[in-house]
């Protein structure tokens, strides 16, 4: 569970709704943020959007997870904040970090680029859990 010297990995998990009033071009740039933070941090996980609800998996080191974990809970953007899970990991089970949007017919498209993406623990077509 230790890395970087002794930093302990954990795992930051959650589920909210996104204000009803968000434009689209706001969730565009909540997800280029969250990207470029998260990888510029080392961070690692996924953040997926469908249907106004936000699902992350945030994975690191607990002192980095720690400081975002308290910027998402204080985001007026996201109301209904349920915690799923924060607590310590002995290994990342996302090796990068991926962001998801949901598309019409129900299957991944990026909300970055409209590239689909490839992940492991959320393959193509797989479902956003909803709060």
């Amino acid at each position: 569970m230790r890395v970087d010297g002794g930093a302990s990995l954990v795992d930051f998990s959650f589920v909210s709704r996104v204000q009803p009033d968000l434009p689209e071009a706001a969730l565009r740039r909540i997800a280029r943020a969250a990207n470029d933070r998260n990888r510029r941090l080392g961070l690692t996980g996924m953040l997926a959007f469908a249907d106004g609800v936000f699902q992350q998996v945030i994975q690191g080191p607990c002192e980095t997870v720690m400081l975002v974990a308290c910027r998402i809970l204080a985001d007026a953007r996201h109301e209904g904040i349920e915690v799923t899970r924060f607590e310590p990991i002995e290994h990342r089970t996302h090796l990068d970090w991926r962001v998801f949007g949901l598309d019409g017919s129900e299957h991944f498209c990026a909300l970055l680029d409209g590239a689909p993406p490839r992940s492991p623990a959320y393959p193509e077509g797989a479902a956003v859990r909803r709060a």
